[in-house]
C-alpha cells in the first residue's frame, strides 16, 4: 500500500479500497510505503494507510531483514 498517491492530484492511497479487498480475500500480504524522494516525507500518509489496511481486514504488515519476510502485527 503506498501513501504517494496522496501527493498526487489523484488524492488516494494505491491500491483503491476495493483491490486490496480483493488481495485480502485471496490472502495476499501487504507492505506499507510512502514512496519518499525527499527526507520529510519518510512515513507520511501513515496513519491513512494503516485506516485503510484494517478497515479491509488485514493484522499484519509484511516486514523483511536480510531478504527474510515475516508477519508483523499492526499493533492498536
Amino acid at each position: 500500500v503506498s501513501t504517494a498517491g496522496l501527493r498526487k492530484p489523484v488524492r488516494e492511497l494505491y491500491p483503491s479500497e476495493a483491490l486490496l479487498r480483493s488481495f485480502h480475500g485471496r490472502g495476499v500480504p501487504i507492505t506499507i510505503a510512502s514512496d519518499a524522494h525527499e527526507p520529510h516525507l519518510v512515513g507520511d500518509g501513515y496513519g491513512a494507510a494503516l485506516d485503510l489496511v484494517r478497515l479491509v481486514g488485514y493484522d499484519t504488515v509484511s516486514v523483511f531483514d536480510g531478504r527474510q519476510g515475516r508477519q508483523e502485527p499492526l499493533g492498536p
